[in-house]
């Protein structure tokens, strides 16, 4: 899975990498660097063969250039994309946490009682011992005392290098937060990694599960709600599957080999062109909702009114644009067209990471499906009236 989760998650660290995230959110992406790392060779390797398809197109011979388009289409400014949030963890914020047992990650986990600061972090003092972070937390009564708990995902570490997770409901006295009792645990049963909690009402904790590790989210293996509580001293399942099936439905979304954006001298000394391109979705069920990512050089701008419902991030070597794209049912497709207009014939084709601009990728956004096999990242091949040639500046 780890291979099959590599590009997707290389491209996320490169939009991760211009965007300001907090302490949390550094602490969550410490996997993310880590493997990149690891696959810095394989993204080498594809920024070789992507240069290949998007090289310095030169059309020379004697045949005349097209006349102008008779009229230039408006730059589109968009929206910026919302902030980033991060759960809520401030109950546990500058308090002190009596963490209990990790199982069998005891030997790396910290244990015992400890102060989590601000960002719902705990940085142990030795070196033996692995980072505490809060994922996230819900507030339940969860033992019906009439006294609110709460409950927290606690990671030890994270990303595929992390030695434990698990679920535990914690009782407040003060700043004080001891342990009421571990909900679930990471690496029991089939449960190889927890991914959300949610408050299911009458003191029930809903956990979402999945029998194998992603890098790139939960939505790339099967996954399951279920739901816990608290009986006789001690959590249970109480509601929602115990078992994974062996071969799940899933979506599976792909986009056509076709993409490509030609450019055609418009009046105002610009260039339009229209980026064309089929998404389809090849699996059993539907995707409630996916995204657009279009990563292109700085100097190419949206136009037109093809844009509603996007918004544009604007770095020095990068114009990032997400477009939300409604419910694609199971065994359909969709045509999408976005205009673009450049005023110079000479663009960038090396962004802030190791894949060549301009490119693109679709993926899934919360309420998740399934997803069998990783979304695909297209290179856009630009291509320019006879007589252009474009340069690729570092």
């Amino acid at each position: 899975m780890k291979d099959l989760d590599g590009l997707r998650t290389e491209l996320r660290y490169i939009a991760d990498e211009v965007m300001p995230v907090d302490l949390h959110n550094r602490a969550l992406a410490t996997s993310r660097r880590l493997r990149r790392q690891r696959i810095v060779a394989a993204a080498s390797g594809l920024a070789t063969i992507v240069v290949a398809a998007t090289v310095v197109v030169s059309l020379s011979g004697t045949e005349e250039p097209p006349p102008p388009l008779p009229i230039a289409p408006s730059r589109t400014h968009l929206p910026s994309p919302p902030p980033p949030t991060t759960p809520g963890v401030e109950p546990f914020a500058n308090a002190f946490v009596t963490v209990p047992s990790w199982g069998a990650a005891d030997t790396r986990c910290v244990t015992g009682r400890v102060r989590v600061g601000e960002a719902g972090q705990h940085v142990p003092s030795s070196d033996t011992k692995t980072v505490l972070n809060v994922m996230a937390v819900v507030a339940s009564d969860v033992d019906g005392d009439g006294d609110q708990d709460y409950v927290a995902d606690l990671a030890c570490g994270e990303g595929p290098e992390s030695p434990g997770r698990q679920v535990v409901a914690f009782q407040r006295s003060g700043s004080e937060l001891t342990a009421l009792g571990v909900v679930v645990r990471r690496n029991t049963d089939d449960i190889e990694m927890i991914s959300e909690i949610a408050d299911r009402g009458g003191g029930r904790i809903g956990v979402l599960v999945s029998n194998a590790y992603s890098d790139g989210g939960y939505q790339l293996v099967p996954s399951q709600w279920r739901v816990y509580g608290f009986e006789s001293g001690r959590f249970r399942q109480v509601e929602g599957p115990t078992s994974f099936p062996a071969d799940p439905p899933g979506i599976k979304v792909t986009i056509d080999n076709s993409v490509r954006m030609e450019f055609q001298p418009a009046t105002d000394g610009l260039y339009a062109g229209e980026l064309i391109f089929m998404v389809r979705n090849d699996g059993e069920l539907d995707t409630p909702k996916l995204q657009m990512r279009l990563f292109l050089p700085p100097e190419i701008y949206p136009a037109g009114g093809s844009w509603i419902g996007c918004a544009q991030s604007t770095y020095p070597k990068l114009n990032l644009i997400s477009c939300d794209i409604p419910r694609l049912a199971a065994g359909g497709s969709q045509q999408l067209r976005f205009t673009l207009v450049t005023e110079t014939r000479t663009v960038s084709t090396r962004g802030e990471g190791f894949t060549p601009l301009p490119y693109m990728d679709i993926e899934q956004l919360p309420p998740y499906q399934y997803e069998k096999g990783m979304p695909r990242t297209v290179p856009i091949p630009m291509a320019w009236p006879p007589g252009s040639t474009r340069a690729s500046p570092n």
